[in-house]
């Protein structure tokens, strides 16, 4: 696919190859496997894209060759080396069958990448990458889909208790569950490291994964690096504990739970009704 990242220079096309260094903190989609579909040419299956959102961090690396974008990640220390991903910042909606001439350019934002002529030096770049499962949400042109590589999460969101909200900025999830106000207020955050990025983020904690509240200024309730379960448990126990109320503007009894509608009727109201009956009319 085309993109506004590669710049044209003299010389061989190897030269055009062009590096940046992330300078604010965005989302892209990493290729990580192909998967089966239901979609055919002939006899010949078409295979779909899995991807998953990956937080790219300031001091991260786009590399842009003819080969592809690759997101190039530094490896934590005393750990393994860097991790390489091929990468996109949009996903195209366009079915595999529909024409598209040429296609469209993908436009990242540059605003948010510097040019460097020092990028990490890698042997080699990973083109060919494995078969496995479908992702649970389908995305983009019909036979790719979004995985998560956190078991948690994955079960979570394929249950229907958690919904991605995530954005070009944030990797978030919300619950599902709600009345769409206070839904809005509690958000689990996945920084997508160890230890989050507190040198950048705007909300100061210690874990990848954090649960904010913002009716309190985004207060963070949890922090952790992988008790991921834990964390969705904070985010249901604080949603459930601020859910709207519903109290009858009559007698004033708590009935959130219960079908409120015209043949509600709260004790005075009731009451009422007997007098009125007595009387030969209804109140």
């Amino acid at each position: 696919m085309r993109t506004n990242l590669m710049k044209k220079r003299e010389g061989s096309v190897l030269e055009q190859n062009t590096y940046y260094t992330v300078e604010e903190a965005f989302t892209v989609y990493a290729l990580v496997g192909h998967s089966e579909s239901n979609t055919y040419y002939g006899a010949s299956m078409i295979y779909g894209n899995v991807y998953r959102r990956l937080l790219l961090h300031p001091g991260d690396e786009v590399h842009a060759l003819h080969g592809g974008v690759f997101a190039v990640q530094p490896g934590i220390a005393g750990g393994d080396g860097p991790t390489v991903l091929p990468v996109r910042f949009t996903l195209s909606d366009k079915h595999p069958f529909e024409k598209t001439y040429g296609g469209e350019q993908e436009r990242w934002p540059l605003d948010r990448l510097r040019d460097t002529d020092t990028p990490t030096r890698l042997a080699s770049y990973a083109h060919t990458l494995p078969r496995i499962t479908a992702g649970l949400v389908r995305i983009g042109r019909g036979i790719d889909t979004l995985t998560y590589d956190v078991p948690a999460l994955a079960f979570a969101v394929g249950e229907g208790t958690l919904t991605d909200v995530s954005n070009e900025h944030e990797i978030a999830f919300a619950p599902s569950e709600g009345d769409g106000v206070t839904a809005e207020i509690f958000r689990l955050w996945d920084t997508g490291r160890p230890g989050g990025y507190s040198r950048t983020s705007r909300y100061p904690h210690g874990g990848r994964f954090f649960v904010t509240d913002a009716g309190h200024d985004f207060r963070v309730l949890f922090s952790t690096d992988d008790d991921v379960a834990e964390a969705i448990r904070v985010l249901h126990v604080a949603q459930a504990r601020t859910r709207r109320r519903v109290v009858c503007a009559d007698c004033g009894e708590d009935i959130t739970d219960r079908q409120v509608g015209p043949s509600h009727e709260c004790p005075q109201q009731r009451a009422a009704n007997r007098r009125a009956a007595r009387k030969g009319g209804r109140a």
